[in-house]
């Protein structure tokens, strides 16, 4: 089935049925139990999210093929609401697919992922000694080309968008945007079954970490998923979680090399009236299927207009800015 996905600012467009680790459930209706505790939710206190997605997971008996049953119809149902444009289903369902997904990903694994992402970020504190308390919370990356791709290894982005407001903002304030190293505005975390955490703020990194976890490609489909997997997870360090995309899968390519493989494919910017885009990737694999290298170019242009009194200066590709094609190795 093809589905559009939309998560936050992020659109990707591929085949799934369920997440690859929530595959196959057979046709177990939910109780009432799970169905109340979906229900007693408060949208806007993600706390509750977490104490539901807490409730549903240590359920007797375990509840795993009922909350897969749910999370698919769930899926079909935010499927309809974003075609249909109903916001507020679209912000009801995306918390009940995030608290399913989360509780089925714990009765899985038998660990709490989200949880080591929480408190790594707990933990971390200014140069001054100054606890980090700003509020993020980590999203999952559902989509199956990246789970099958990365094998037994989940990702959460957390964002922490820089301050734009005022062009006189007062140093108390600006002090509540600063983000202490090693995080950055876009951080997207790998976590694997054994709890191990790997912190990833940009290509580069994104690009070491993908040599080293992504599964070796043996034919062509592997190539393609691959390829999928690195558009979707490199969107997390372009545009600061401003744009939606879409990978139209007919644009996903993969062939046989003299060397190995090679795949190519397209990440487009949803268009509105102020953005447009695309990023493009080739990456290159060994005739033992490992990452080599990928090549990655983007064009992006963002003229949304700015808020009352927003400080002109900013960042490439920020409000204002002119598309700039770039394109750039990444080893």
């Amino acid at each position: 089935m093809l589905k559009v996905i939309v998560f936050g600012a992020l659109a990707i467009l591929l085949t799934r049925t369920a997440s690859a680790v929530l595959a196959a459930p057979p046709p177990t209706a939910p109780d009432k139990s799970v169905t109340d505790i979906l229900a007693g939710i408060n949208l806007g206190e993600t706390a509750t999210w977490d104490a539901a997605e807490t409730k549903l997971a240590v359920l007797k008996p375990s509840p795993l093929p009922a909350l897969r049953t749910l999370l698919s119809s769930k899926w079909e149902e935010l499927d309809q609401a974003q075609l249909a444009n109903d916001g507020e289903k679209i912000t009801i369902l995306r918390a009940q697919v995030d608290i399913l997904d989360g509780a089925i990903l714990r009765l899985v694994w038998k660990s709490n992922p989200r949880a080591v992402v929480i408190t790594y970020l707990g933990k971390v504190k200014f140069a001054d000694g100054r606890t980090f308390t700003r509020e993020g919370r980590p999203e999952r990356v559902y989509e199956e080309p990246v789970e099958r791709a990365f094998h037994g290894v989940v990702f959460y982005t957390v964002f922490y968008p820089p301050y734009r407001g005022g062009a006189a903002p007062s140093d108390t304030l600006l002090k509540q945007f600063e983000v202490p190293p090693p995080l950055s505005s876009a951080n997207l975390f790998a976590v694997d079954k054994s709890g191990t955490l790997q912190l990833i703020t940009d290509q580069t990194t994104l690009a070491t970490f993908s040599s080293t976890h992504l599964n070796p490609v043996k034919n062509t489909d592997a190539v393609k998923e691959d390829t999928m997997a690195w558009l979707r997870l490199v969107q997390t360090f372009v545009g600061g979680n401003t744009y939606r995309f879409t990978i139209p899968a007919e644009k996903v390519t993969a062939v046989k090399t003299a060397k190995g493989w090679e795949g190519a494919g397209v990440a487009r910017i949803i268009p509105t009236p102020f953005q447009k885009g695309e990023i493009t990737a080739t990456i290159t694999f060994d005739a033992q299927g490992k990452w080599q290298n990928v090549q990655q170019g983007q064009s992006l242009e963002d003229l949304t207009p700015p808020p009352p009194m927003m400080n002109p200066v900013g960042p490439p590709n920020g409000p204002g800015a002119p598309a700039q094609p770039i394109v750039q190795p990444i080893e």
